[in-house]
This record gives C-alpha cells, structure tokens and sequence, in this order.
C-alpha cells in the first residue's frame, strides 16, 4: 500500500503538470518542452492491471513532436519495478507513437542510486530511466523561484529538508514554507503540513526559534510559525514534567500519563511548580 510520503509526493505532480517536464529539462537535461501537457491513463495492461498501473502519465505535446513521462515515486528498492518500467515505456511508446521517459523519483539516496542501475532487457539491450533523487533533484533556496513554482519548492523541501548539509536543509524549508503560505488556505495547510513533516529535527528548532532568518510575508505563515513554536514548548514541558515525575515516584499509572498527554500549557506549567514540593503523584495535580 502506498505510503504517506509516496502520496504526497505524487500530488505534487498531479496538481502542477508542469512539473515533470520541468524536472527532465532543468533537473535532468532533456530536452522537453512544456508547451502542452495533458493527463493520460495509468493502466498499461488488461488481464492483470492492478501488477500494470504506473503512478501518474503525462503526455507532452509541442510543434515540433510529442514525449511521453511516465512518473513513479520510489520510496524503497523493488526489484518487480525493473521489469514493469521497461512495460510501462514500451506499453505507453505503442499507444502514443511517441518517445517516452520513466521518471522516477527517489527521496532517499540509496534508492536513487539502484534505480539507476541499466536494467538488463537480454540480447545486449539494456533500459535505464531518468532518476531524480538528493543528488540532482533542484534545490530551491530562492524565495522568488519559489513563489513561482511552489510545487517544484515543496518536493524540493521533501527530498533536501532532512539534509546533512543543514543549511541547505534550512534554507529549502524556509522558502517552501514561503512560498506554500501565500497560496489559497486548503493548499497551504496541505503543503506546509508535509513540509514540517519531512524535516529533520533541528531545522524544525531552527525554524520555531528564529524563524530560519526570514521573514515571512502573510498572516498565514506567522501564526504556522509560531503554532509550531508553541508546540514544541508544549511537547517539550510535558516531557520534562514525565521525567521528573518518574525519577521522583517512580513508574506512573495509565490515569496519569493520559493526563499529561491531554494537559494544556497552562497546566503544564502549574504542575512543574508543584513537583518541586509535591509528596505524591496526587499532589502535583490537586492543589491543596
């Protein structure tokens, strides 16, 4: 079953078509056009389509010729795909009468290098499809370009927001962030949720602390912000507040944690300060 990330990613696509041609031309180095896109069918097969289903097709079209992407989000190797792509582009080249690229996107750098291992079609014939993954995939760190393609920032933000290099992990977050919060408030809320969730656990600090060094432009993206922070100081009393609670009385009963994990902020607070002299469980939550 497809996974959180695998989803996400592919309603990138599926809501800027644009995308994958871009990707190819800018990303990749081929030589496409974006002058017309259109969606095509996913199933390449009759008898069994469920085993034949690609994830997302386009069909580009321009003046001088036409080219076929076939889009496949790869999150983990599967050795069934080096037999499918190669159906895919040829099922997809037959329909068409046209060139077709795979282009498969891999958020994980190990993936990406597997995926572009040359698959073996037997008599010294070999396919290879078009990778895109950490190490050539855009990295979007130009607020303008960002607001002009948000898509192409927020797939960007999801392959580059839990890099090494944290600050191009920072900087990608940043600007997709930006970008996402001027868009209408149901992609907004969307976007900037799977942002958050593919960072990396200082750029998600760095952003509630000092807000990346940027400064954002609409309402939208203040209140996120600072949601954000004031989650993290939530989740991060109540920890404290759990620690100390078992250091001092040891293993706490079912009733308690679920009263942390349902406390507010304003609670929180209260019962640190009670703790420091509290002589019972009982008496960090009931006042006196």
């Amino acid at each position: 079953m497809p996974s959180q990330l695998h989803e996400t990613i592919l309603d990138l696509f599926k809501a800027q078509p644009r995308l994958a041609p871009k990707l190819l031309r800018e990303g990749l180095g081929f030589q496409v056009s974006s002058e017309r896109v259109s969606v095509c069918s996913s199933d390449f097969g009759e008898a069994r389509p469920a085993e034949y289903r690609a994830d997302h097709v386009l069909l580009v079209e321009w003046e001088a010729g036409a080219l076929g992407i076939i889009v496949e989000v790869q999150l983990s190797r599967d050795e069934r795909k080096r037999y499918s792509w190669p159906y895919y582009a040829a099922s997809l080249r037959a329909r068409q009468s046209c060139p077709v690229i795979v282009l498969v996107v891999c958020p994980r750098r190990g993936v990406a290098r597997w995926a572009n291992e040359p698959i073996d079609l037997g008599g010294g014939n070999e396919f290879r499809p078009a990778v895109l993954g950490p190490a050539n995939a855009p990295v979007v760190r130009d607020p303008n370009t960002a607001r002009a393609d948000p898509e192409l920032a927020v797939l960007s933000a999801l392959i580059h927001g839990n890099s090494k290099e944290f600050e191009v992990a920072l900087e990608v977050a940043t600007v997709a962030i930006g970008a996402a919060a001027e868009l209408d408030r149901e992609r907004s809320t969307y976007y900037y949720d799977i942002i958050w969730s593919g960072l990396g656990p200082k750029v998600q600090e760095a952003l509630r602390v000092a807000k990346a060094n940027y400064q954002y432009q609409s309402e939208f993206a203040r209140k996120y912000v600072e949601e954000g922070r004031q989650e993290g100081h939530v989740a991060g009393t109540r920890r404290t507040l759990e620690k100390q609670l078992r250091l001092k009385f040891g293993a706490l009963s079912p009733e308690t944690e679920a009263r942390l994990a349902a406390a507010t902020e304003a609670e929180l607070d209260l019962w640190t300060e009670r703790i420091l002299t509290a002589t019972s469980p009982d008496a960090v939550f009931t006042a006196e």
